[in-house]
């Protein structure tokens, strides 16, 4: 009984003695013994351990070279209004370049794509709509017309073909849709921008 008295009162004299350390380690509050950070310093530590000073980040020096200079703008067509325009440059010659545009400026406004085409890096083109019928309606290869197409997508491969992608819709004439297709046409560069119904053809259709 004696032995687990001395024992109890070993460690309530040790726990007393580290109490009183931790207490002088740390001047601000009594219940705190690890240090934190405050204005970079140590708050509970020595005052000469002073967390080293933030370095300012490094200023890389400005851009340099020649300046070049932007040109006048160069419309890819001559109709108005247009939306919804892609390009594509040749993989092979990055200064051939085709654009597809959908353009409303046919048949009261409803929307035709039009292909454009610039040998020179865009300072000039040449234009033309998608095949189309007698009557000014997108025609396809499957025989269809259509009040409208949209959406266009362009792409050129590495042997000098490109490829227009869109939407084909069939519209009453209450205005509203009644069927569509997605097709996609295929012209030459070295044909510029003609293109034909016969290399029109369907991924998907409804009719």
């Amino acid at each position: 009984m004696e032995l687990l008295q001395l024992l109890c009162s070993t460690l309530l004299v040790l726990n007393l003695s580290l109490l009183m350390h931790a207490q002088q380690l740390d001047h601000v509050s009594p219940l705190k013994t690890f240090p934190v950070f405050h204005r970079n310093q140590f708050v509970g530590v020595q005052p000469s351990r002073v967390m080293p000073s933030i370095s300012k980040p490094t200023v890389f020096p400005a851009f340099g070279g020649t300046p070049y200079t932007v040109g006048a703008t160069v419309s890819a067509t001559s109709t108005k209004p247009e939306a919804e325009e892609e390009i594509a440059a040749d993989p092979l010659d990055d200064s051939m370049l085709v654009a597809a545009i959908s353009d409303f400026s046919l048949r009261g406004g409803f929307n035709t794509t039009k292909c454009s085409l610039s040998a020179n890096n865009g300072s000039t083109w040449k234009q033309a709509f998608i095949p189309r019928n007698g009557a000014g309606l997108p025609l396809t290869s499957d025989g269809a017309s259509w009040q409208a197409n949209s959406d266009p997508v362009v792409a050129i491969d590495r042997v000098g073909n490109y490829y227009i992608a869109d939407l084909y819709i069939k519209i009453n004439s209450s205005g509203n849709a009644t069927n569509d297709g997605f097709y996609v046409t295929r012209g030459n560069l070295s044909t510029g921008t003609t293109t034909t119904a016969a290399n029109t053809k369907p991924v998907l259709t409804h009719l």
